[in-house]
């Protein structure tokens, strides 16, 4: 139930960044943050069974984006390595979000096995602060090399420049 809880709790949080009134520029108008805007590359962190976990690279085209993710970790005992590649195509947006279908392909290796996901989904992202977006994606998946099929979920921070 505590795990649960801080899943919800940690899904949710970066969405109260909307509870914050417009900023004002120096002339005294409105900033508009148009998520086009934001610029054409984001770096980030992601977390995902389809598009792999760790440090993670976006880059912004039109209406594409293509997500690379690496995350190496090494214990005593083993050693894994998550590899990741998505791809999405944006269907709409507005001020501060872009609604879009994605693609996930991740590779991951243990010192014993490695195991392939593919996956696809919806997903929404969202300008939280200035150059900072949160996305989340849900869809469904192929496991562990194709032996079962399960819904699954990603999500990632980005700063965009």
């Amino acid at each position: 139930m505590k795990n649960c809880l801080f899943i919800i709790l940690f899904l949710i949080f970066p969405l109260l960044g909307f509870s914050q009134t417009d900023t004002l520029d120096q002339s005294g108008q409105t900033e508009q943050q148009e998520i086009h805007s934001l610029g054409k590359h984001g770096i980030g962190i992601a977390a995902g069974f389809t598009t792999g976990f760790g440090l993670s690279y976006r880059h912004y085209f039109d209406k594409f984006r293509v997500q690379l993710t690496f995350g190496p970790a090494i214990t005593l005992d083993d050693f894994y390595a998550s590899v990741g590649l998505g791809l999405m195509y944006e269907l709409g947006n507005s001020e501060k979000t872009s609604f879009y279908l994605y693609q996930g392909s991740h590779l991951l290796y243990d010192s014993y096995e490695t195991y392939a996901f593919f996956g696809v989904g919806i997903g929404l992202e969202f300008v939280v602060f200035k150059q900072l977006s949160y996305n989340i994606m849900l869809g469904y998946a192929a496991w562990e090399n194709f032996e079962r099929f399960l819904p699954t979920g990603e999500m990632g921070f980005y700063y965009r420049f």
